[in-house]
């Protein structure tokens, strides 16, 4: 995703346009002559590819440097065949520190150390750059081995979800307005795969809207929230039936609050939609991890299932373990927020026998939280990990 002095903005009469690169002559010739230039210049360093590729003219430098950027994001890079870089530039340091203790004064002033230093090591040619071979373990060293097949229009099609992805980064909140019950289902499995703060309004026979919180409202990890935030805007391109998003901004140094809307039909794609298990990595993992050490007396199988409350309130919960006569079916909740914990103490005696919300954090911090759920929130100070949901069956 494209932010900072990259991603491109205009505030308009309340409504925010992220930077679009619509397929026409211009821009596609533009990103073929930057696909065709990377492709020639497989096998030199990130911080050579940069300069290159950057200095492709085009109307606009910084939609230039963006395209770079997001085209240098899918390519493998490997570190130069250098046998560890970090212990070669201590060597190299402390050559250095002794020269300028000793022989230096005998040299002029200007020219001549670089050489006398590094004279005779045997990890640096005589004549060869330095800098690649003592920093070769930095990513900007690092060599182009491949890039992926794609086309022009391709690339900016990725450029587009870029540049709305950065601006989504800070948003206030996200609204999201979904008229048919399958397309409902495949937002709720998005939003319990990124782990987002929601609350669903009903539009009576129209379907529902989901009020999506934005970073700042969560209590801790606000940056990392809102990657995940911006993430799900490629998912809902895969979506089925008819959908609207609007996501409210706050740009900083402007005046109001500036809305950013997008439909099915504003012409961003992605090849995320071709994703069908949205299952979580960590989940997936501690299923594997829990059937591997108890199994066949205790068993963990994830969940997709979406659990229906009163009042209009949904469960998303993760895991189930049973051990034949007790089950208990677990909801990992990432991120927390003051109206999540509202919405925990309205549910905690709507919630079906044997449920339990897992949170990680300090009992100092939450102590307060868990005595009021009565049993039902349980704390880790790491991660969900298999133990710990065996004891709950204990």
């Amino acid at each position: 995703m494209l932010s900072g002095p990259l991603q491109i903005t205009t505030f308009r009469k309340s409504k925010a346009y992220p930077k679009f690169l619509k397929p026409e002559p211009a821009p596609l010739e533009l990103a073929q002559t930057l696909l065709e230039l990377a492709q020639v210049m497989i096998g030199e360093s990130l911080e050579t590819l940069e300069a290159a590729l950057s200095e492709v003219s085009s109307g606009n430098p910084k939609v230039t440097l963006g395209l770079v950027k997001v085209l240098l994001e899918q390519g493998t890079f490997r570190q130069k065949e250098v046998e560890e870089p970090a212990s070669l530039r201590e060597q190299v340091f402390d050559l250095s520190a002794r020269y300028w203790n000793g022989q230096a004064t005998a040299l002029p002033e200007v020219t001549g150390h670089r050489e006398q230093i590094l004279k005779g090591h045997p990890a640096i040619p005589p004549g060869a750059d330095p800098l690649p071979i003592l920093f070769a373990d930095l990513p900007s060293h690092q060599v182009l081995l491949s890039l992926p097949p794609q086309s022009a229009g391709e690339l900016l099609d990725r450029y587009n979800l870029a540049q709305a992805q950065g601006l989504l980064l800070k948003a206030d909140s996200l609204t999201l307005e979904v008229l048919d019950p399958d397309c409902f289902a495949g937002l709720l499995q998005r939003i319990r795969f990124f782990g987002l703060l929601f609350e669903v309004e009903p539009l009576g026979s129209k379907g529902n809207r989901l009020v999506i919180s934005g970073p700042g409202s969560v209590l801790e990890n606000p940056r990392s929230y809102g990657l995940e935030l911006a993430n799900l805007f490629p998912s809902l391109l895969g979506l089925k039936g008819q959908w609207s998003m609007e996501a409210w901004i706050r740009p900083q140094g402007k005046t109001g609050v500036f809305g950013f809307e997008v439909t099915p039909d504003s012409g961003y794609r992605s090849q995320t939609h071709l994703r069908q298990d949205w299952g979580q990595e960590k989940i997936l993992a501690v299923e594997k991890r829990f059937n591997q050490q108890y199994n066949p007396h205790c068993t963990a199988k994830s969940l997709t299932e979406v659990i229906r409350l009163p009042g209009n309130r949904y469960l998303l919960p993760d895991l189930e373990v049973s051990d034949g006569k007790t089950k208990v079916r677990v909801q990992w909740l990432r991120y927390l927020s003051p109206q999540k914990q509202a919405w925990l103490l309205a549910v905690k005696d709507q919630l079906p026998l044997g449920y339990l919300f897992v949170l990680k954090g300090q009992r100092v911090k939450y102590q307060g939280l868990v005595e009021a759920l009565g049993g039902k929130l349980a704390l880790v100070t790491t991660d969900l990990t298999a133990p710990f949901l065996k004891k709950q069956l204990d």
